[in-house]
């Protein structure tokens, strides 16, 4: 996977390895465009949580497990069915910030992302 994708194995410089950020995906198709996102956010001084919707197909949920395998920075988890615009999308978002907490990194930032279609919400949470 990293021979294919562009995964840093370090910072790019000081300002980002002090600064790191959180990020949680709330997923239920399309692992091809999750990892250019990936790919292209990537820094081994960031976490990640990954939240897959229940309703996601088996292999789907395979591919995104594998994830958490390859980069020990990246968790996956996978919530309940989620009904996009209902209250199960924040419980699948909660849960990654719960585990975020918990992390002894100290991230700086905290951005959600409910689905790839969709913008990012940001939310500083000191």
């Amino acid at each position: 996977m990293k021979s294919v994708f562009a995964f840093l194995d370090k910072p790019l410089s000081q300002e980002e390895f002090e600064y790191p950020l959180a990020y949680a995906l709330l997923v239920h198709t399309n692992s091809l465009q999750i990892l250019f996102l990936l790919s292209a956010v990537y820094q081994p001084q960031n976490q990640f949580c990954i939240a897959i919707d229940g309703d996601a197909g088996d292999r789907f949920k395979e591919e995104m497990l594998l994830l958490s395998e390859c980069f020990p920075n990246i968790f996956v988890m996978v919530t309940g069915n989620v009904e996009w615009c209902e209250h199960s999308v924040l419980r699948g978002v909660f849960g990654c910030v719960q585990y975020l907490a918990r992390l002894k990194s100290e991230w700086k930032y905290f951005q959600v992302r409910e689905s790839i279609e969709s913008g990012p919400m940001v939310a500083e949470i000191p």
